[in-house]
């Protein structure tokens, strides 16, 4: 009966054994699926943010190029005015 006994604990040690291993490769499959997908999102969202960071900055050297044109634009209105006041 003791070496049933033993068998049998050995058998239930080594059923748990192997469901510890079953559930650790199904985590390590789980948690590699999440690292792939949030590696794939972290390159799209790469993607996107250099595209942005580049729209703004051909915005913001437009709106320079635009600023620089108001102002010489004041400058002309300011002397044609000027000019016309001095006639």
């Amino acid at each position: 009966m003791v070496l049933g006994g033993i068998c049998c604990s050995a058998w239930g040690s080594l059923s748990a054994l192997n469901q510890a291993r079953s559930v650790e490769q199904s985590t390590q499959a789980t948690v590699k699926q999440a690292n792939e997908a949030l590696a794939q999102r972290l390159a799209k969202a790469d993607e996107i943010n250099q595209q942005m960071q580049s729209d703004v900055k051909v915005v913001t050297d437009r709106l320079k190029l635009t600023q620089s044109e108001l102002i010489a634009a004041r400058k002309q209105n300011k002397n044609a005015t000027t000019a016309v006041d001095q006639k």
